[in-house]
């Protein structure tokens, strides 16, 4: 008979398993009936995702030069990996940054802005978002 948990008969009760916050597991299920006849079902993938959002960035800053803006920032973290980080200007999304931890924002109006970097996981989870304000000289 298969053995689950601290070998004890694997059931529905006690089948648990864990690989990471994000992982592809493929298994079978086997069922035995009460003659000990054995049968099997195909293998089955499941993939599980990490629903818990990343940290957010750390120490967001702006450098203002005619009508760029550079943006860098500290890495966020999330246990099933960070995918990228998100950048918005004015709350309009405007790139995907995936490395290295900085992006310059290119031919910007003149005038107040407002941006905003989030840290995003392998799952598409999104951390909360990270605000520096600028003003580009006209």
């Amino acid at each position: 008979m298969p053995l689950g948990l601290a070998g004890q008969p694997l059931t529905a009760e006690n089948w648990q398993f864990f690989d990471g916050p994000s992982f592809a597991s493929n298994y079978t299920v086997t069922a035995v009936d009460t003659s000990g006849n054995w049968g099997r079902s195909p293998e089955y993938q499941t993939r599980f995702e990490d629903p818990t959002p990343p940290t957010p960035v750390a120490s967001l800053r702006a450098e203002v030069t005619a009508d760029e803006v550079r943006l860098d920032w500290d890495l966020g973290f999330d246990l099933s990996g960070v995918k990228g980080y998100l950048v918005h200007r004015d709350g309009r999304f405007i790139a995907f940054v995936t490395r290295p931890t900085d992006f310059v924002d290119l031919g910007v109006e003149p005038g107040p802005h407002r941006y905003e970097v989030r840290s995003q996981n392998s799952a598409d989870v999104n951390a909360d978002p990270v605000a520096v304000e600028v003003v580009v000289a006209g």
